[in-house]
């Protein structure tokens, strides 16, 4: 997800009060638009970084995948901070749109 589109969600959350819903796609697809002309037309954005399908990603939840991922880039945070133990010797890519990720290791093999 781009900034422009976490920003129209947030926007779209302070104007509602709720996440967009399913039961009111049409009207919530509509003013998702709406928002999005006005904070890309606020930030000095064109509107094609923004594309009309990115509405269909806005009425579904993050994979609870992100907690896990927080959760191990915290224990390498500390293993980094603390010099205790090594820290893992890879990066991990993670695709939201797809929910999948890749492991591609840094260091030499």
């Amino acid at each position: 997800m781009s900034l422009g589109s976490v920003e129209v969600l947030l926007k779209f959350r302070t104007d509602k009060g709720r996440d967009p819903l399913p039961e009111s796609y049409a009207t919530d697809t509509e003013l998702l638009l709406q928002i999005r002309s006005d904070v890309l037309d606020a930030l000095g954005v064109g509107a094609n970084l923004l594309p009309d399908s990115f509405v269909s990603y806005c009425f579904s939840e993050m994979a609870p995948v992100c907690a896990v991922v927080g959760g191990v880039l915290g224990q390498e945070i500390v293993k980094a901070l603390s010099q205790r133990d090594p820290p893992l010797n890879n990066f991990f890519f993670f695709d939201g749109i797809k929910g999948n990720g890749v492991v591609e290791c840094l260091g030499p093999s």
